[in-house]
C-alpha cells in the first residue's frame, strides 16, 4: 500500500477514536437546601387558636377520608381523660381542635398527636386551657384526705410503738426499784438514791420512745421539726435552764453532802433543821416551826453553816444582871 493511502488510513482511525470518547465531564449535581424550619419561639397566647403543620408530605391522592380522621384522634384524646367537651373536625386534611382541659401540656399533647397523624395537612388548635376557679378548698380536702390515708396506714405501726413504750414505762419501774434497794444498803443518802432513781427512769422512758417514734416512722419528723426552727430549741433552752441547774447543783450535793438529815443549817439568811432534800429543794424547819424550802442551786451556791458538823463550838450571847 503506497505511504500516502496509509497515512489517511491513520488519521482516519485517529479522528474516529477521538468521536468515539467523551469530551466533556458530568457536572455533579448539588442537592436542594432544606426548607427553614418554623420559628419555635413564637408562639401565640393560650386563648387564641395556633396553626401548624405537619413535616410530613401532602398526599395529593388523600387516601383517608376526614371523617376517620377525626375520629381516631378524637378516641385517642378522650382515652387520656384530661378534655372536657372534646370536638374534633376534618375539613379537607386540616384538623380543628376544640374543647376544654385543665392541664397546661393537654393542649400541645393534642396539637402533636393530631400533626402525627396520617394523612393530616395542618392542624388548627382552639382548645382552651382552663385554670380554674380562684380560690377553691379542694386542695385542703386532698390534703386531709391524704392524712386520713397516712393515719389508717401507720394505725398499726402506732399500736406496736405504744405498746413497746408501755413495756418500757413497767421495765423502769422494776429496774429503778431494784438499783434503788442496792443503793440503800451501800450508801444512806436519800438524794442520791431520788437522783439515781429518777435518772434511770428518764433514760429508759427516752429509748422506749425513741423506739416508738422510729417504728412509727415519726423520728425524721420530730427532728425535723425540734433542729429546723431554732425557735423552739431558744424556748427549751431558756424553759429548762433552771431545771438542768437545779438538777446539776441536787447531784453535787449528794455527792459531796455538806450537811445530813437533822442538821442544824443556816444558808440565804435562813436557819433550821434540815428534814428533807429532794430533786429540787431542801425543806427546813426554823425553830419558830416554819417550813422553808430552799431550791437545792441557791444552797449549793450560797454560804453555808453548818452547826452540827462540828460537836465543839463556841457561842457568842449577852447575860444581863439584874
Amino acid at each position: 500500500m503506497p505511504s500516502h493511502l496509509r497515512t489517511l488510513v491513520f488519521l482516519l482511525s485517529l479522528l474516529f477514536l477521538l468521536g468515539s470518547s467523551p469530551l466533556h465531564a458530568q457536572e455533579p449535581t448539588t442537592p436542594a437546601a432544606p426548607a427553614a424550619a418554623a420559628d419555635p419561639s413564637s408562639t401565640p397566647p393560650d386563648d387564641e387558636p395556633t396553626v401548624t403543620a405537619t413535616q410530613q408530605a401532602v398526599d395529593v391522592d388523600k387516601s383517608v377520608s376526614d371523617t376517620r380522621i377525626a375520629r381516631r384522634i378524637r378516641e385517642i384524646l378522650l382515652a387520656t381523660e384530661r378534655f372536657t367537651d372534646l370536638e374534633v373536625e376534618t375539613r379537607d386534611a386540616v384538623v380543628f381542635l376544640r374543647g376544654t382541659t385543665t392541664h397546661p401540656d393537654a393542649k400541645a399533647l393534642a396539637a402533636d398527636l393530631a400533626n402525627r397523624t396520617q394523612g393530616v395537612a395542618a392542624v388548627v388548635n382552639n382548645i382552651r386551657i382552663d385554670e380554674g376557679p380562684t380560690w377553691t378548698l379542694q386542695p385542703a380536702t386532698d390534703e386531709m384526705r391524704d392524712v386520713w390515708r397516712a393515719v389508717i396506714r401507720a394505725l398499726p405501726l402506732l399500736v406496736i410503738g405504744l405498746t413497746i413504750l408501755f413495756m418500757s414505762i413497767v421495765i423502769t419501774g422494776a429496774v429503778s426499784r431494784l438499783i434503788t434497794r442496792l443503793l440503800t444498803r451501800k450508801t444512806g443518802s436519800e438524794l442520791l438514791r431520788n437522783m439515781v432513781h429518777k435518772t434511770i427512769f428518764a433514760l429508759i422512758i427516752i429509748i422506749g420512745l425513741y423506739l416508738c417514734l422510729r417504728i412509727t416512722g415519726l423520728t425524721r419528723a420530730a427532728l425535723t421539726i425540734v433542729s429546723g426552727t431554732g425557735l423552739i430549741g431558744l424556748v427549751l433552752g431558756f424553759a429548762f435552764r433552771d431545771i438542768a441547774e437545779i438538777f446539776l447543783a441536787s447531784l453535787l450535793l449528794s455527792i459531796q453532802r455538806p450537811f445530813r438529815i437533822g442538821d442544824v443549817i443556816e444558808v440565804d439568811g435562813h436557819t433550821g433543821v434540815v428534814r428533807k432534800v429532794t430533786s429540787r429543794g431542801t425543806l427546813m424547819i426554823d425553830f419558830d416551826g416554819n417550813h422553808i424550802q430552799i431550791a437545792n442551786a441557791t444552797v449549793y451556791k450560797s454560804t453555808l453553816k453548818n452547826f452540827t458538823a462540828n460537836p465543839n463550838m463556841r457561842l457568842h450571847f449577852t447575860v444581863g444582871i439584874g
